[in-house]
């Protein structure tokens, strides 16, 4: 981080986000954001942002290749059970 000015609060963190404040407030907490706290407030550097999103993204990338391959790999038109057997 080369300049503190640039520090993003977390209503203009929630704004970026589309995500409601108090979200980002509990993000925080749990850690998911890392914030330096000044005074009564947070402040999120624009770098730190950038890696969550993307840390978030990648996995849900992931998992969406996942889900798709396990598509594909179903049979749509399913062959009829061949145990019938005649009196």
């Amino acid at each position: 981080m080369n300049n503190t000015s640039k520090l993003l609060t977390p209503e203009q963190v929630a704004d970026i986000l589309q995500i409601h404040v108090l979200t980002v407030y509990n993000y925080i907490r749990k850690g998911k954001f890392e914030a330096v706290r000044l005074g009564r407030t947070y402040r999120i550097d624009p770098e730190d942002l950038e890696r969550f999103v993307q840390s978030n993204k990648s996995c849900k990338t992931e998992i969406a290749e996942k889900n798709t391959a396990v598509e594909l790999t179903k049979n749509p038109f399913p062959l009829p059970d061949k145990k019938l057997g005649r009196i």
